[in-house]
């Protein structure tokens, strides 16, 4: 009787510290050098990677990391009780393969030697791209972000830049007698020229790729830009008048008064950007070389302070209630 009193209590015991435990929450597929928390709603267990080789995990928080490709089967035990979850850690993309320039109308095709994956742009307006085959199309001028993800996360970018035959003139304000004005091009390694020189000259060159321009005379003019580039020799023409003198102001014409005491400062500028002014500042849209709208919002202050710190370092133009216009340059 004594030898069964005993065998019962043993039996007790190990039927107590053996119970069902929930499911492990987590992904199933990883990448080399990926952090992730594992969980699991039942409290009190401990965690043990099968193969250390391939990922460990931090035996109380959980704390997962891949080391190299292949499976692992990730333990999390309660006393007698335990529960296991079969984990992929996948290969990190290799860089993908290919040119990183395309013009409007042309294509190029991307590579990876690690195959299945599938390919996309981050905007299709720039530039799209075949997720089978990886071919680039450009559709206008400007960059797009590429990506090749395998399946599952792992993913590697490129960044993908759309020519144009000589590229594209942006006009920095208008052009009034005897006083300059700003041209820029979204191609480098161009020249400039006037083509009435009676009615505008070239001045100085500009951070990038800008000119400035004297008005000498009142009439209408056309800036010319020839570049070499990968889509061939093209030119890009800007016609443009020149007013009569002191009729420009901030880079528009106007006919009223002079806004009060608009200022913008430092420039060029590294991290934020001061606008002050005597009158209510409402709103401030900030457009890179090419026109892409790169900052945009609205206030109700006589001065504010734009965050540029995130910015690549060129020249922008910054619009304030929707008409005052000023050039500024990122450093």
């Amino acid at each position: 009787m004594k030898h069964f009193n005993l065998t019962l209590l043993l039996l007790l015991l190990i039927a107590s510290s053996s119970f069902a435990i929930k499911p492990i929450t987590s992904d199933s597929v990883f990448c080399i050098s990926s952090v992730a928390t594992f969980s699991d709603s039942t409290s009190g267990g401990k965690w043990y990677s099968g193969t250390t080789a391939v990922a460990t995990i931090d035996s109380t928080k959980g704390l997962f990391t891949g080391i190299s490709a292949g499976t692992v089967t990730i333990t999390y035990a309660v006393g007698a009780s335990y529960i296991t979850k079969t984990v992929t850690v996948q290969p990190n993309p290799v860089p993908i393969i290919g040119t990183t320039n395309v013009c409007v109308g042309s294509t190029t095709i991307l590579s990876d030697t690690i195959v299945g994956g599938k390919w996309g742009s981050n905007n299709n307006s720039i530039a799209t791209i075949d997720s089978i085959t990886g071919v680039v199309s450009g559709v206008k001028e400007g960059t797009s972000i590429i990506t090749y993800t395998q399946t599952g996360k792992c993913y590697d970018t490129i960044i993908i830049m759309v020519h144009k035959l000589g590229g594209t003139i942006y006009y920095g304000g208008e052009l009034c007698l005897d006083e300059m004005s700003e041209f820029y091009e979204s191609e480098s390694g161009g020249i400039w020229s006037s083509a009435n020189t009676a009615i505008a000259i070239l001045g100085s060159t500009l951070y990038g790729e800008g000119i400035n321009v004297k008005g000498m005379a009142i009439g209408n003019d056309t800036i010319n830009y020839t570049v070499t580039n990968i889509c061939g020799i093209g030119t890009a023409t800007y016609p443009f008048e020149v007013h009569e003198a002191g009729s420009c102001w901030g880079g528009i014409v106007v006919t009223g008064l002079q806004p009060d005491g608009l200022k913008v400062y430092p420039n060029p500028v590294t991290t934020s950007l001061t606008i002050s002014s005597a009158d209510m500042i409402t709103s401030v849209t900030i457009t890179n070389l090419i026109g892409q709208t790169v900052y945009c919002n609205y206030y109700h202050n006589e001065e504010v302070q734009v965050d540029v710190a995130d910015l690549p370092r060129g020249v922008y133009f910054i619009k304030i209630n929707g008409t005052e216009i000023r050039k500024f340059v990122k450093q």
